[in-house]
């Protein structure tokens, strides 16, 4: 398949946001006691930043260490029907019954005791007598490149782009409350109110997510389990 709009792995947004959540925290510390500098030790160098110009340059070094990741593609969407780099596998829009975008979430033991825990953003091709695929770490934006090249393709746009703005907004919106009012006069209930709309993000609206396609494709897509793993009867990517 010569044409068609590529997609690389988002994987690396999870990551980037735990270190954006610390350079927050260390930005609204500063703020918060007044400090006129950050002393940050890097071993070779020794800076002292302002709050403004610690966040500035950590959040600028954080764009530029998740731009290679734009360059590894694990799907393209075209004309004829989707192609998969990482398996050389192309799938005509002939065999595809339908293609959602869900939450699936990724959860292991790892070493020393922890747990691991993040919601996948995946896209779903269910195909006709054939297990579904499903490629993990997409974005929307390609359940909307399916609808630009098959229209007539059964989706879960009306449900899962609403999800995302809900996720997009809600992050913006804490990043911004910290960054703008250094979370300056937060009250007990708006601190509870924050808990319980990240409970809900995180835990109940994948279910939700998962069930409702389950229940409409007959398929028997499932969150990961720590002890087992990946129970999903589907092809992975």
């Amino acid at each position: 398949m010569e044409k068609g709009i590529s997609f690389h792995s988002i994987y690396y947004r999870y990551f980037t946001f735990i270190f954006a959540l610390l350079i927050l925290f260390f930005y609204v510390v500063g703020k918060r006691q007044g400090f006129d500098s950050l002393d940050v030790d890097l071993s070779v160098v020794k800076l002292k930043l302002s709050p403004g110009e610690f966040a500035l340059y950590g959040n600028g070094i954080l764009l530029l260490v998740s731009l290679p990741f734009y360059f590894y593609k694990k799907l393209k969407v075209g004309r004829e029907g989707i192609y998969l780099p990482s398996i050389k596998l192309f799938v005509p829009w002939e065999e595809i019954n339908a293609v959602s975008h869900v939450w699936i979430s990724e959860a292991c033991l790892v070493k020393k005791g922890g747990v691991f825990l993040y919601n996948r953003k995946s896209i779903v091709f269910y195909r006709k007598e054939k297990k579904p695929i499903c490629i993990y770490n997409i974005s929307l934006l390609s359940l909307y490149a399916v609808k630009y090249y098959r229209p007539e393709m059964p989706t879960n746009l009306s449900f899962a782009s609403p999800a995302t703005l809900f996720n997009i907004g809600l992050n913006a919106i804490f990043l911004l409350e910290g960054y703008l009012f250094y979370f300056r006069g937060l009250q007990l209930k708006t601190f509870i109110l924050w808990i319980l709309c990240y409970f809900f993000k995180v835990f109940l609206l994948p279910i939700w997510m998962l069930k409702r396609e389950n229940r409409i494709h007959g398929s028997d897509l499932q969150h990961d389990s720590l002890l087992s793993g990946n129970r999903s009867d589907a092809i992975h990517i």
